[in-house]
């Protein structure tokens, strides 16, 4: 049942290794690792699980037309097969409760606004 395919590391043109998983989804964009640094990097705990990760296209259809999320079904989601690294910081926002779902999308822009601070004219401390 099991898969024992793993995470491949491959050497780009420029000379830098990335990480490659089984399924040719390539994760260097994500996750460039400098050359220097190659000896101290751990390797990745991430796999992607074809079909029960969190994906752009499912983040994108858990919410409705007025911006509020389907939280239950995220989470189902999030605990079957993880977030897809695209996606980590909007889903991250939710889950540590920097917004609520069921907030709609003016809410969370103008929260957002308020949150930058006073170079964006936001609130000034």
């Amino acid at each position: 049942m099991g898969n024992s395919k793993s995470s491949v590391f491959f050497k780009k043109d420029d000379g830098v290794r990335a990480m490659k998983n089984c399924y040719s989804e390539e994760l260097d964009s994500y996750y460039t690792i400098r050359p220097e640094c190659l000896a101290e990097v751990p390797k990745t705990r991430f796999k992607s699980r074809v079909g029960k990760t969190l994906s752009e296209r499912r983040w994108k259809a858990a919410f409705s037309k007025d911006g509020y999320l389907d939280i239950a079904a995220v989470l189902r989601r999030i605990q079957r097969g993880g977030i897809h690294p695209s996606i980590k910081g909007a889903a991250w926002e939710f889950l540590l409760g920097c917004f609520d779902p069921e907030s709609t999308f003016e809410e969370r822009n103008r929260l957002r606004q308020q949150r930058r601070g006073p170079s964006s004219g936001g609130v000034k401390i």
